[in-house]
Order: structure tokens, then sequence, then C-alpha cells
């Protein structure tokens, strides 16, 4: 543990006492056992590419996040509940860690990658070119016609969310539209804000307009949804990492458990 790391859980600790009156007494209150509700301050640290020295990352107390420079203003900071089960909300090796423990106790421990967010999966990291052609031509179902009460026959105009579009011919079971783009008019596409940089009479060109550091939902060619982060942006590519911020890494939690509500019962000890 380096120093940063030591006196980032010396504060933790010491805030934690400060915060309960209980503490003297913490060795008589019932222990937490597996499916007891838990009220729990924490702090988290979080280890570095070299998998020793713990960098503070995040904590459920003010004073703390302000002083180690991890502060939110878009977060409440308050303890956490943890129900002591595999159904807590959170990963099962933290919240059955909490077992055993008392009111008014705290603790230190580390979870390894595997029983935390698991090992980092280079298999959910994918490059996109930052700017790509697509077709200004479209295939849509007859029966979207009738469903919007829509004519399909051909030079019929079809509005739409970003643009509109014009039927160009048409079966008993499809139509073909030809979109008209605007010049820097922004649109989602799989989750992913983009803008036309250009267009011709058949193509256009589409720029993703995606944050660095933002995270987006985006959707594959299945239709599955799932949050990735733009862990790369530059002038050409946008690189996005579908892991956990935490997949891979050492996690040093100091806990201080608040609050005990046993199962199956309306008492608590504090």
């Amino acid at each position: 543990m380096d120093a940063r790391q030591f006196a980032f859980c010396a504060l933790a600790l010491m805030l934690f006492s400060a915060g309960c009156a209980q503490q003297a007494t913490a060795k008589n209150s019932t222990a937490i056992a597996l499916g007891d509700t838990a009220l729990v301050d924490y702090a988290l640290s979080v280890a570095d590419a070299n998998g020793t020295n713990f960098v503070p990352y995040d904590t459920s107390m003010r004073d703390i996040a302000v002083r180690y420079g991890i502060y939110d203003s878009n977060r409440t900071y308050a303890p956490i509940s943890v129900h002591v089960g595999a159904d807590s909300g959170f990963i099962p090796s933290f919240a059955y860690s909490l077992i055993g423990m008392a009111a008014g106790e705290n603790k230190s421990f580390v979870i390894e990658p595997a029983d935390g967010y698991g090992e980092y999966d280079s298999g959910r990291v994918i490059s996109l070119n930052r700017t790509y052609g697509a077709s200004r031509y479209e295939e849509i179902p007859i029966s979207y016609f009738a469903d919007n009460n829509l004519s399909s026959a051909p030079g019929t105009g079809i509005p739409g969310a970003y643009w509109n579009a014009t039927v160009v011919n048409a079966t008993n079971t499809s139509a073909t539209i030809r979109v008209d783009p605007e010049i820097n008019k922004t649109l989602t596409f799989s989750g992913l804000p983009e803008r036309v940089v250009s267009f011709g009479n058949d193509s256009m060109v589409l720029e993703i307009m995606a944050e660095e550091g933002a995270v987006y939902d985006i959707q594959d060619a299945s239709g599955t949804v799932q949050s990735a982060m733009a862990s790369v942006v530059n002038a050409t590519s946008v690189v996005l990492d579908a892991n956990n911020p935490l997949a891979g890494k050492r996690l040093h939690f100091t806990v201080y458990v608040r609050q005990i509500t046993q199962a199956n019962r309306t008492n608590s000890t504090t």
C-alpha cells in the first residue's frame, strides 16, 4: 500500500469512527448474516496498471471525495443499503464480505478481478472509422405504409425523424426510398451521435460525433443493446469499450457498518 492509499484509508476510518456514537458497544451488536440488510459507508481504491498500488476511485463520503479529488457534484453522498445475498445489486463478493461484521465496525479487504467485475476482455473492444459512407437508398417493408396511412406510390414523400425521403419504387412486399439528408444534420444511429458531412446522388458521408470518455447504449446487428465507453476518439477512429470500467482491476474496499436490519425482523441494530 503506497502513502496515498494509506492516507485515503486512514481518513476513511477516522471519518467512519467519528460518524457513529455506538462504536464502543459494536462488539455486542448482532453480526451481519446472510439475508440481512446493512447500511454501509465505503471508500474504494483501484489498483494501478501494475496491480499493486491503489488509487482512490470512489466513496460514499463527501469529505473523502473532496479531499482526494474524486468529488462528483452530480451524485449524492450517503451510506448505501446492501442486502447481503446474491441479489444484493452489488458484486456478490462485496456483499458477502460484510458477513460477520457488527454495527459500528469497520474492515478493509481486497477483491480480485475474478470475484469483482471479471477479467478485461479485449473481444469487447471495437474500433470504428470516424467517418464512413452510407447509401441514400433504404428498403422498408410495404406494411410500414399501411401502418402509417401513407401511399407507397413512387414519388410519394415520406416524413422522417431526421430527414424526409421519397419513394423510388415499390413491390408487394417492400419499397425503396431515397433519403434527403442535410449537411451537418445530427442524428443517432445504433446509439451513437453522428452528423452528415456531405452527400451525392446515391451516397452520403457521416461522421461519428462521440465524446471521449462518454458512455453510449449501442445496438449491434442482432439488436442487442449494451453500454460502451468511447475510450479513444481522434480524427480517424472511435474506439468503443464494452467492458465494465472496473474489469480486470483489483479493488480495495474500506467499509464501515452503520446499521443492520435483520432478515424477517423489524428491529435493527445501530
